[in-house]
């Protein structure tokens, strides 16, 4: 039997005391300590929070003055208003920095007259454009107000609003529209009085061969008209629309206008009129001859008169003379010959042309070996059914007895 002496055993289990009780103190101060420095740090984070509510400055970032300056640029003026005046009228344009149109924004505004009185309208079709008439003649002053989310602030602007007419150009491109910003089933139409039977087989009054063409002759091949006899084109410009009155230029004009001349054709143009006013005749000749810019024509350029069922299809016979009037006067003061279009009825009923003396007269009549109409006229449209190689269907024909 294994046997140990009781005084080593003694020694061994004094020995084991000490050894345990160190490891205590050990244990218990590597506590004691870290309570300490968790104290210590608390204590610290403490002072630093309460250092940094009493400061008043923020930190700012360079990401914050960015954006600051980017709600800054935001709020800046975005638009202005043009004013003109033709006759007891003003037209008011809201226009963005590059003086365009601007549209989309139902802005409003406010009118003052000399005496102080004051009038609101807004644009509620939001096309950028507010009519005002009739007015008195006098200074008026017009005052934009602010649509802040538009970036659109208060501004004012002053015009004379002219008692009488001048036939002259005003200032117009911004006012033109492209069909993309309307509803063109309701503005691009017209009433066909004229039934064409067909092109007449032999015709009793022959001038110069050429056409007339518009969108609705689609994309022309001009080469091939060219080579086809034609002569001279009378180019569709633009009209205004039936219901709303707009300017809208024909989407074909630019490339019809343009190829053209490219082919040797000779070129005049034409208008398709709704004024109902003088004033608005003198913008739609300011339209035609801002889309002209100066280009030469050898033929004149011809406002065309006829039914639509629109707006200006109920005005009787004195003011629709007078309209026609004031293009053809506004035309000719930008040196420029001018026209007239209509048919047999309209220069016999629904126009005084013994007052159109002096300016070109196109008729158009169909089914007839020579017309029977009883005034001058200098160019015969005498079918809507022409066939001419480079052009697909039908085409309007002419024969001219104008002296180039």
């Amino acid at each position: 039997m294994w046997r140990m002496d009781y005084r080593k055993a003694a020694f061994i289990v004094l020995l084991l005391l000490l050894i345990d009780g160190s490891l205590i103190l050990v244990l218990l101060g590597y506590r004691t300590q870290r309570i300490a420095q968790r104290a210590a740090l608390a204590e610290e984070m403490e002072r630093e929070a309460e250092a940094a509510e009493s400061v008043s400055q923020p930190v700012i970032r360079l990401t914050d003055i960015a954006e600051v300056k980017e709600r800054e640029e935001e709020t800046e003026q975005s638009a202005s208003i043009l004013l003109s005046s033709i006759q007891k009228d003003i037209k008011v344009m809201l226009a963005d920095g590059e003086g365009k149109r601007k549209s989309g924004v139902s802005f409003k505004v406010r009118l003052q007259n000399e005496s102080g009185v004051e009038t609101y309208y807004e644009d509620e079709d939001k096309d950028g454009i507010i009519s005002i008439a009739p007015l008195s003649s006098g200074k008026y002053t017009v005052t934009l107000l602010p649509v802040p989310e538009e970036g659109i602030w208060e501004t004012k602007a002053s015009v004379n609003v002219k008692e009488q007419i001048s036939y002259r150009t005003i200032p117009i491109l911004a006012q033109i529209k492209m069909e993309s910003e309307i509803n063109v089933a309701l503005e691009d139409t017209a009433d066909i009085e004229e039934f064409d039977e067909g092109v007449t087989s032999a015709i009793g009054k022959v001038g110069d061969f050429g056409i007339d063409v518009s969108k609705w002759n689609k994309e022309i091949d001009w080469s091939r008209v060219k080579n086809d006899g034609v002569s001279y084109a009378i180019i569709r410009l633009g009209y205004r629309g039936s219901s709303s009155g707009a300017l809208v230029e024909d989407p074909y004009f630019a490339y019809n206008f343009s190829q053209a001349k490219a082919n040797g054709i000779d070129r005049g143009v034409y208008f398709f009129t709704q004024a109902v006013t003088e004033a608005e005749a003198v913008e739609e000749a300011s339209m035609v001859v801002a889309l002209l810019n100066g280009e030469a024509l050898s033929y004149p350029v011809f406002l065309d008169v006829e039914g639509s069922g629109g707006r200006a299809d109920l005005l009787d016979a004195d003011t629709r003379t007078k309209n026609i009037l004031a293009f053809l006067r506004t035309i000719e003061s930008a040196g420029y010959d001018a026209g007239v279009y209509a048919n047999k009825n309209w220069f016999t009923n629904k126009i005084h042309t013994e007052e159109l003396s002096g300016y070109a007269v196109w008729l158009a009549q169909y089914n007839v070996t020579e017309p029977d109409y009883a005034g001058n006229y200098h160019m015969w449209q005498y079918s809507s059914r022409g066939s001419i190689d480079g052009i697909e269907g039908n085409v309007d024909v002419n024969q001219s007895f104008l002296k180039k």
